[in-house]
């Protein structure tokens, strides 16, 4: 299942199919790929070896933010939540 979001001022209301969530503050292990969206592939595994690796735990889905130009600079914010 796929979902997509983004923030949205307070008050603003959404017409079906489209909701609003409120999504909870946690704790999360950002990184930041610049590079090919191929790359991606490799990226995710490294970053969970670093999450094992240095005593966290996964602990729920993990997202990707696409920002910039995609065609020209790929940049995309992988984060996966954690906990200690």
């Amino acid at each position: 299942m796929w979902e997509v979001g983004f923030p949205v001022a307070a008050g603003v209301t959404a017409e079906a199919p489209f909701e609003i969530r409120d999504l909870p503050r946690t704790l999360a292990v950002v990184h930041v790929h610049r590079g090919a969206l191929e790359e991606l592939g490799t990226a995710w595994p490294q970053m969970i070896g670093w999450i094992m690796s240095n005593g966290y735990q996964p602990v729920g889905p993990a997202t990707q933010a696409f920002k910039g130009d995609l065609a020209v600079a790929p940049e995309v914010e992988m984060q996966m939540p954690v906990q200690k």
